[in-house]
Parts: C-alpha cells; structure tokens; sequence
C-alpha cells in the first residue's frame, strides 16, 4: 500500500468466517516494510454482516510481535470464542462479543516460516485440534504436531509427535478420524490420527502436503 493511504494494514491470507449471528471475522498478515503494525495489520478482526463495519478487533501485542507475524490461517469460532494461530508460534482464544483475549498458547516454537504455526484448527463441537510444527513433546523434539485442547482454557488433552510441519488444517470425520497433512520431513505425507488419543493410524499418502 502507498505512504499516503490512511487506512491500509495487513493482507487477508485465507478465508473469513461468519458466525451464526452474522458477524464477520477475518485475519491479516503484518503491515508494509515501512510499517508492519500499521492499523489493524497483525490481527482477528469483527465486521458486521452489513457494510463491514469494523466492529472490533485484537491485535498481535507488540511484545509477542514479529517481522514474520502473519496470521496465515482463517479465524474459527466455537462456542463463544473466536481464534486464530498466528506465524509467531501463538494461538489465541478471544471472545468474540468484546474481542478480549481469553487465553494464548504457544504451538511451535518457531517465529516464522513453514515450521511456525500456520493452519486453523478442527473443533467437534468439544474439543479443539491444532496443527503445528517444531515442539518439544515430553523431551522430544518433534517437526510438527497436532494437539488437542480444551476450548475454555487451552490445556493440552494430548499431542500427536509428526515428522513434518502442518501448513494446512487438519480435518476430523464423523468417526472420531483425524486426517493431517504434513509439508516436509523424513516420510512427509498425510497422516490419520484417533482423535480421541492422538495415536498416529497409519499413513495414508508419501508426499510433500502443501493444504
């Protein structure tokens, strides 16, 4: 965006969400090279189904904020809240009527790059399924992961070690089967996961998985 353009800010990586009431959540990527937090770059943002109006919104703290701080995947809401995982390793849970942060975790402990935290999550109407990638998992260092969460608070219910990091979401079937896609590593591929104890099924496909 030009110098002279007052309300400009991130980009929109990926799809917007619409909640059953009608509002409108998007997230954005950071702002120009000579403004990165410009305005509402770097942020999950509320717009009424009417106008677009922007209707609130939260932005990356500074202290949490990085060069590569791009929220890569859509915003998705459960229950009250509206989330999403930013590039800099953190998933943030708000809740949507004041857009204020309820909770935050960190997913991967990298800042930027494939091996951050790029793709939305899968919730079954109780449970949240995150993919991300480069944690350490009871000492183990693992490229990428899926988790499971509790909505409310974020605590861990159980994480899935894989060899490569997730850049697209994980998707869940009616039962119970948890598919993810992992994008590099030693047998990258996509992989099923039991939902309900995060044991790895099998391997279905071998190949770099981009979605």
């Amino acid at each position: 965006m030009p110098r002279s353009t007052h309300h400009a800010g991130g980009s929109v990586w990926s799809s917007i969400a619409v909640a059953p009431n009608g509002d409108v959540y998007a997230t954005t990527g950071n702002g120009p090279n000579y403004n990165q937090f410009l305005q509402n770059s770097d942020s999950i943002i509320k717009l009424s189904p009417t106008w677009l109006k922007l209707l609130g919104s939260y932005k990356v703290p500074r202290a949490q904020a990085t060069s590569d701080g791009d929220f890569g995947g859509s915003p998705v809401y459960f229950g009250s809240y509206v989330d999403a995982c930013n590039k800099n390793g953190v998933f943030y849970a708000l809740r949507q009527a004041p857009m204020r942060l309820v909770w935050w975790k960190r997913i991967s402990s990298r800042k930027g790059g494939s091996f951050s935290c790029l793709a939305a999550l899968a919730y079954n109407g109780t449970d949240l399924f995150l993919g991300g990638g480069n944690i350490k998992v009871n000492g183990i260092v693992h490229a990428g992961t899926v988790q499971e969460r509790v909505p409310s608070t974020g605590k861990v219910v159980w994480t899935a070690g894989l060899v490569g990091p997730l850049l697209g979401s994980p998707t869940l079937d009616g039962g119970g089967v948890l598919t993810a896609g992992t994008f590099s590593g030693s047998s990258p591929g996509a992989y099923l996961i039991d939902a309900k104890s995060g044991a790895v099924i099998e391997q279905l496909i071998t190949g770099w998985t981009f979605g």
